[in-house]
């Protein structure tokens, strides 16, 4: 039982690793594409919609700060942005 937990749980890491290395791939095309969430913070929203990428833009890099699971207090979240 633990092996096919630890099976499952290493299946939904990998899966999990590609939706990030996706969202990164477009934004490195379109640096822009996330929304603004609050300066100078970006938002873009994982493909299951339920983990926020929150990144700033500086020149020409991209600096990821957070991933985030929408799911919780937004409050938590601003109070982490803050501390960046």
């Amino acid at each position: 039982m633990f092996a096919a937990r630890l099976e499952s749980s290493e299946v939904a890491a990998h899966e999990f690793l590609e939706m990030v290395e996706h969202a990164l791939a477009l934004l490195a095309v379109f640096p822009e594409l996330g929304s603004i969430y609050s300066r100078p913070f970006r938002r873009f929203l994982l493909k299951d919609r339920n983990i926020g990428l929150f990144y700033t833009l500086e020149g020409r890099r991209l600096f990821v700060h957070i991933l985030f699971d929408l799911r919780q207090n937004p409050k938590s979240l601003r109070e982490r942005l803050r501390s960046q």
